[in-house]
């Protein structure tokens, strides 16, 4: 049985750590809005969702995806001391974006927006710029010095790993289900959820107003036959479909279900 008020607690420490990091004026060199991040990835941080991924993210390659997908963040609760919860989030850039900021103009571009959350709710933002000629091995081609000061450059390999993750994490996209989770009107986060993982955590979501009763959440309604309408003496076969709520209120935040993207092309009639 999974322990709904633990789960909700993490969720909303997650979310107010993010909420005052973002009135904190960021350390770094080109600072972002952190709503640049809303729904990144929530991994690692409650293992009632990680389940679903089995505490592991495939490896892709930076061809594995579309470009109109490349498009994501993560966020990882931190092994460091120095750090509570650490982000990462890429997108592809065009040559004329990254002008003045970089020394080189490769094949393959990509901005990397990094944040870092200290447990004392101290912020570290940084942008890089990484770049690759083969669309393999990537490296930071960031300009040697800011602001008058060198910059350290973290070497080939790490960031050949790195955009190896993410793209597996953007691969993954299509063939999982998704619950986005928030306040109303203010910055989400996603987990990865199954349509039996969300009936199980969610199960004390509140009731509508107007009604007696919690709608079902969306799941898979499997193939049957029912009597026609028109003639009580005719079964008439449903094929399998996706039914039920998909958003909802809980506990104050607002929750939304995104079935996964191969689930979406088999819920549509051919």
């Amino acid at each position: 049985m999974v322990n709904e008020l633990a789960v909700l607690h993490g969720i909303e420490d997650v979310l107010l750590c993010l909420e005052l990091s973002d009135k904190k004026k960021a350390k770094f060199t080109e600072n972002f809005p952190l709503n640049e991040l809303n729904k990144m990835e929530a991994i690692g941080i409650l293992p009632e969702f990680d389940v679903v991924r089995d505490d592991s993210i495939a490896c892709g390659t930076f061809f594995d995806i579309d470009n109109a997908k490349i498009n994501h963040g993560i966020l990882m609760a931190s092994d460091r001391a120095e750090s509570k919860y650490i982000a990462q989030h890429i997108s592809r850039v065009k040559p004329k974006d990254v002008r003045g900021k970089v020394d080189t103009i490769p094949e393959y571009l990509l901005r990397n927006r990094i944040l870092f959350i200290t447990p004392k709710l101290e912020v570290f933002k940084e942008t890089l710029y990484l770049g690759s000629n083969d669309g393999y091995k990537w490296c930071d081609i960031g300009r040697k010095r800011v602001n008058g000061q060198q910059r350290n450059f973290s070497n080939s390999d790490y960031w050949s790993t790195r955009i190896q993750l993410l793209s597996g994490a953007i691969f993954e996209q299509d063939y999982y289900w998704y619950v986005d989770i928030g306040y109303q009107g203010q910055m989400e986060l996603s987990f990865v959820t199954t349509p039996e993982g969300s009936k199980e955590i969610f199960r004390l979501r509140d009731i509508p107003n107007g009604r007696e009763r919690r709608a079902a959440l969306r799941n898979w309604v499997e193939s049957h036959w029912r009597k026609s309408k028109i003639d009580q003496t005719e079964s008439i076969k449903v094929r399998e479909h996706l039914r039920g709520a998909i958003e909802f209120d809980w506990n104050g935040l607002h929750v939304r279900i995104r079935p996964s993207t191969e689930d979406l092309k088999r819920n549509t009639p051919a």
